[in-house]
């Protein structure tokens, strides 16, 4: 290539680069910016609100987006056509009592003008002439009696700062040591391990120091086994009661010795806490040496199905339809039987251990129909 070419094409660049310094495009970028684009950079112009009107005038602020440097479409920033001079309404609160010689009161403007040319003053000074305050005193319940004597705190609602008519606030002649007299009520059901109770201090004294415990921890129940056990208490007395209107004997002269009840007959389920009702006519549930279980009831890891028949109750993690089913008493909402929790799992051991006798059904899971 000739020398001469590459000369002159850097004289070129020289003298173009020259002439963008002296229009100061290197000096600000947003104009470097608006030289390249040129006619194709479009104004997007946002303006704030306009300001309050200050000597007959309302001015904003407006800016271009994209910064073309052009204010062809920029809108206007000042406006005096439109500017309403806002009035002043103040209005105060009464003077609040005078303390340390001076008082203060609350002003607001009620045109919300933002101005406060015209506010008025909120403090001031002030002297308290005697005579004019009237002490009004307001004075707590006494307190516990400590060493001897007993105190109150007494406060004047007007302020006077004198204390002319200020009642005692130390009592050291009518002190009397007050004796905690507690009451509580019964142990409330066991909820989560724990059963509480509600204690009163009949004498209200105020301190807690001789209070009696109001919680305590508890085991829960076998709801289940606690409703069956009630339930044979109210069939056993009802027996009893129908047997002692039964076998009353008739008077004669010879006197007739009571007859010895027979001896009920044995259930092949033996250690039960829970006796079945006699049978009726028509037994809805399981029926057991003519004796009518009713469904849902579980004995010894059975409980009585639907079809009349006793079912092996089911093991953790196998489907279910309903709690009864499941060793654990507690069948989820995926109807699969959850684990049983610590305490559960203890009563059941002690239940297979001392309360039972041999299940109804001697063959691993398969069921046995004792209707007949």
């Amino acid at each position: 290539m000739n020398k001469g070419w590459v000369y002159l094409s850097l004289a070129v660049f020289v003298a173009v680069f020259l002439l963008f310094a002296s229009l100061g495009v290197f000096d600000d970028k947003t104009k470097l910016t608006g030289f390249v684009i040129g006619g194709n950079c479009t104004e997007s112009w946002s303006c704030t609100d306009w300001r309050t009107c200050i000597d007959d005038e309302q001015t904003r602020t407006c800016t271009d987006a994209n910064i073309c440097n052009t204010t062809i479409d920029k809108p206007v920033e000042t406006n005096s056509s439109a500017c309403v001079v806002c009035v002043e309404n103040w209005e105060c609160t009464d003077w609040r009592t005078c303390i340390d010689d001076e008082q203060e009161r609350e002003c607001g403007d009620l045109n919300i003008c933002g101005t406060q040319i015209d506010r008025p003053n909120v403090s001031q000074t002030c002297e308290i002439i005697a005579g004019n305050c009237t002490e009004s005193w307001t004075c707590t319940d006494w307190g516990v009696c400590m060493d001897g004597n007993n105190t109150r705190t007494c406060t004047d609602a007007n302020i006077c700062n004198t204390t002319a008519d200020k009642p005692i606030e130390v009592n050291v002649t009518g002190c009397v040591v007050c004796v905690e007299n507690w009451e509580c009520s019964s142990w409330g059901d066991c909820n989560g391990g724990t059963q509480i109770r509600t204690c009163t201090d009949l004498n209200a004294c105020g301190p807690e120091i001789d209070k009696p415990g109001d919680s305590q921890s508890c085991v829960e129940e076998d709801t289940d086994a606690a409703a069956e056990e009630e339930s044979t208490t109210q069939v056993t007395i009802e027996e009893s009661k129908a047997a002692d209107t039964e076998t009353t004997p008739t008077p004669t002269p010879t006197p007739t010795p009571t007859p010895t009840p027979a001896a009920p007959t044995p259930s092949p389920i033996t250690g039960g806490a829970i006796e079945p009702i006699d049978l009726s006519e028509d037994c809805e549930g399981c029926v057991l040496n003519d004796r009518c279980y009713s469904f849902d009831k579980r004995k010894k890891g059975q409980y009585c199905f639907s079809d009349e028949s006793w079912e092996n109750q089911t093991e953790f993690n196998q489907t279910c339809s309903d709690n009864f089913e499941c060793k654990s008493g507690s069948c989820t909402e995926e109807e699969i039987c959850t684990k049983p929790n610590f305490i559960t799992a203890i009563i059941n051991w002690f239940r297979d251990l001392f309360v039972f006798g041999a299940p109804l059904n001697q063959t691993s899971n398969e069921t046995v129909n004792i209707s007949s």
